[in-house]
């Protein structure tokens, strides 16, 4: 693949350019989004690991075995494919550049993976005490 170097003039590259911030109509950057959301999950993880590390697992590998954990994960994922065929049935698919109405389109995969980082990180966002760092950004941003 040939590099090139972004030129605000070069209608070519501000389309590659803009390509890259959507996960695309028909999934085409789904390889980059998953890499980017296993690197957030990693970075939560590493966090929590980091935080008291000598702590002892509350949860533990004996309740992760355990017929009642096993059962609540297979209905969690059941759950979860429940829901995303039918929002994928029944969703207005303002992903798509054949859909042209409204006030909609396709949500970013910066702002995606922005709102997933923060609400694994701080998803009580209301004052400075409990979200020093998301509060200063609000602010910068006005």
């Amino acid at each position: 693949m040939e590099s090139r170097i972004y030129t605000p003039y070069d209608p070519q590259s501000s389309h590659d350019l803009v390509a890259s911030w959507f996960l695309g109509p028909r999934a085409e950057n789904y390889v980059f989004f998953k890499e980017c959301f296993e690197s957030i999950l990693k970075r939560q993880t590493d966090a929590r690991r980091a935080y008291f590390p000598n702590d002892q697992d509350f949860i533990t590998p004996e309740m992760q075995s355990s017929l009642a954990f096993g059962n609540s994960m297979e209905k969690l994922k059941q759950k979860l494919e429940d829901l995303a065929e039918k929002l994928s049935q029944h969703s207005v698919p303002f992903w798509s550049p054949r859909y042209n109405a409204h006030m909609n389109m396709d949500t970013s995969m910066p702002a995606n993976l922005a709102y997933i980082t923060t609400m694994l990180f701080n998803p009580n966002n209301v004052a400075n005490e409990a979200s020093p760092y998301t509060t200063q950004i609000e602010s910068d941003v006005g």
